[in-house]
């Protein structure tokens, strides 16, 4: 029979929205980094939490991998264990009081709470300690991180670099090697290696060591040593070793060395795996770049420069989006320090958008290169950080994707420049729209008197007096149009409140507007795809499908009109509005001239050239664009690129 707790306690769920509601509330009392992620954050930090304790409730230890999701990210890595531990507190006074609520049966409800607060407070136990753990952690990536950044002989870098290690991991031995095809050799130890016999440079074979190629980085590698043994590990037990652990030293998807411990007893102490794990990505960093003497340490040297002077975030992953190199402008902006080579980038993103990033960066694992996704990254202040990303991956020898390079810009201050650029345009625009209503006055005036002119005209007055009053009366139609399409292009600069927008609404409002047309080609308009909402202004974004529909109209073929709209949705913040048309077409040679202001195709048929114009200017007030494949004979398909809700 089932235990009546367990079941009632079935109600902890990362789906109950009451819960979760109880739980982001029990947080922000807290305040700190919990009232900075807002409200969203505070849920969606709840629910993996939920997550968490449902697997523990089931019956599952909670493991370290899990709990180190509250220790290494930030805002956590800066967060005072004291703030940790009240938000515990609060969470579990809440939730228990929560749970007294949905039964009547009170002795029920205080055994559920007291097995929850059980199983809150192991957890949190876990957690502290780990946190402690990684403070050790931090000092010794950080020191590692300062003797690595010296100038002067690597060799000795190394000697002091693995003296530092092996106090603070309080071994007998820490040494690192080098590898190539065919060998491995020892290149710095602490204590010295020849006061153990070990000579620096031996060679020993690799093939001495198979398992070398199937060691996981993520596991390492760890065995007893036994006299007789070949190679290294018959001279360490030979040197009275008894037990080695070994990580390998990856960079740039390729095996470098290795860096090893070794203990005269027969077992190391607990935990011990963890800081050399963590190390190990800024060691091989520092032993690739001993290797790569000459031209290529200065290419690095170069690389560094570039990171570190470039003016927006960058930073290279590894395949498994592990972090290898950030920009300084990258730790900045989200207050990292220089020891985060080796952490996922997914424990940058803010919660609320974690489901939205997996479907990124399974997309950036599957395409060679991601341009303007959208991505919310959480500093270490707990604070939300909005940036543009564009993702490209440089290939290894083989042609495989190795490192992914990634360059992010702060959308804020994008969005500053944006209106700073704006208010220019707007100024420029209020001249030419002054401009062009004075204009106006004195072109009527020439159309007028032209028409009184073609009136009074004798019957008998030459040919060629006709042509020249009808050149004047079509020279001023042309001017009166222009204006027209001037006043238009400067009335589409400006945008509204920016709200959820479906396409059936924009659709709806453009066959309105352009009822008589429709009727009168017969044109079908449809929506052939409707993947997610636009966010946008309703009127911009309605003056710009009316145009493209209208030009589909205008530039119809001999067939009937036939316009597919359709609203297909890229990565996570963005989609594309597409129009296709079977009309005209437009030759390769016009394409890339056609959205500038009074330009057009080569065409027989009315207009000024604005309306394109008008697009391209409504999509870039959105934070998108515009651009067109056509063929001529055949038809159009424009695509706007615009933000999703």
């Amino acid at each position: 029979m089932e235990d009546p707790v367990n079941a009632f306690l079935g109600l902890i769920q990362p789906g109950n929205h009451e819960l979760l509601e109880v739980w982001a509330q029990a947080l922000a009392e807290v305040g700190g980094i919990y009232a900075t992620m807002g409200l969203d954050g505070r849920t969606a930090l709840a629910a993996g939490t939920a997550t968490v304790v449902r697997t523990i409730l089931d019956g599952n230890a909670l493991n370290e991998a899990s709990a180190a999701r509250y220790v290494t990210p930030p805002p956590y890595r800066d967060q005072p264990t004291g703030e940790f531990l009240l938000a515990t507190l609060s969470v579990s006074a809440r939730v228990s009081q929560w749970l007294d609520t949905q039964t009547p049966d009170k002795a029920l409800a205080r055994e559920a709470g007291l097995r929850l607060r059980a199983v809150l407070a192991d957890a949190t136990a876990m957690i502290v300690r780990l946190r402690e753990q990684h403070l050790g952690i931090s000092h010794l990536l950080q020191h590692l991180g300062t003797l690595f950044s010296r100038p002067g002989s690597a060799r000795a870098t190394f000697s002091h670099a693995a003296e530092r290690i092996a106090l603070d991991l309080n071994v007998d031995l820490c040494f690192f090697a080098t590898l190539d095809e065919e060998s491995v050799r020892l290149y710095a130890a602490h204590p010295s290696p020849r006061s153990l016999d070990l000579p620096l440079g031996d060679a020993v074979p690799r093939a001495e060591l198979p398992w070398l190629d199937y060691v996981e980085p993520e596991l390492g590698w760890q065995r007893s040593l036994h006299v007789g043994d070949s190679g290294l590990e018959g001279r360490l037990a030979a040197a009275g070793f008894l037990r080695m652990l070994a990580f390998p030293l990856m960079a740039a998807g390729r095996l470098v060395g290795l860096v090893a411990v070794a203990s005269r007893t027969s077992t190391f102490r607990p935990r011990i795996a963890e800081p050399l794990r963590a190390a190990a990505p800024l060691i091989a960093t520092a032993l690739a770049q001993v290797r790569q003497a000459g031209a290529l340490e200065q290419a690095e040297a170069a690389l560094t420069e570039v990171f570190d002077n470039a003016p927006t975030m960058m930073c290279a992953l590894d395949r498994l989006g592990r972090v290898v190199r950030t920009s300084r402008r990258f730790r900045d902006e989200l207050g990292l320090p220089d020891d985060c080579l080796g952490m996922p980038l997914q424990w940058l993103v803010h919660p609320a958008w974690m489901e939205r990033f997996n479907s990124l960066w399974a997309r950036i694992r599957a395409e060679n290169s991601v341009d303007q996704a959208r991505v919310d990254l959480i500093t270490a202040h707990g604070t939300r950080l909005a940036v543009s990303l564009e993702a490209r991956w440089l290939r290894d020898e083989l042609g495989e994707p190795a490192v992914c390079m990634l360059g992010l810009w702060n959308v804020a201050a994008l969005v500053a420049r944006e209106k700073a650029q704006s208010a220019r345009i707007d100024e420029l625009t209020a001249f030419a729209h002054q401009v062009a209503h004075d204009l106006k006055a004195p072109l009527r005036t020439v159309a007028g008197f032209t028409g009184v002119l073609e009136d009074e005209l004798p019957a008998d007055v030459s040919e060629d007096v006709r042509n020249a009053v009808d050149r004047i009366r079509a020279a001023a139609e042309r001017g009166d149009a222009m204006i027209e399409g001037i006043l238009r292009f400067a009335r589409s600069g400006g945008v509204g409140k920016s709200q959820p927008v479906r396409v059936q609404l924009l659709l709806d409002n453009v066959r309105e507007a352009l009822a008589a047309d429709l009727q009168a080609t017969e044109a079908d308009v449809r929506i052939v795809r409707d993947d997610a909402q636009l966010l946008g202004d309703v009127a911009a974004l309605t003056t710009l499908l009316t145009n493209l529909v209208g030009n589909a109209l205008r530039y119809r073929s001999a067939a009937r009109p036939q316009v597919d709209v359709a609203i297909t949705a890229l990565s996570p913040g963005w989609a594309t509005l597409s129009v296709k048309d079977n009309g005209m077409g437009i030759a390769a040679s016009d394409t890339g001239r056609i959205f500038e202001l009074f330009q057009r195709a080569p065409s027989d048929r009315p207009g000024t050239g604005v309306g394109l114009a008008i697009v391209r200017r409504v999509a870039r007030a959105h934070g998108g664009d515009v651009e067109v494949i056509s063929t001529p004979g055949v038809g159009s398909m424009f695509s706007v690129r615009l933000p999703t809700a």
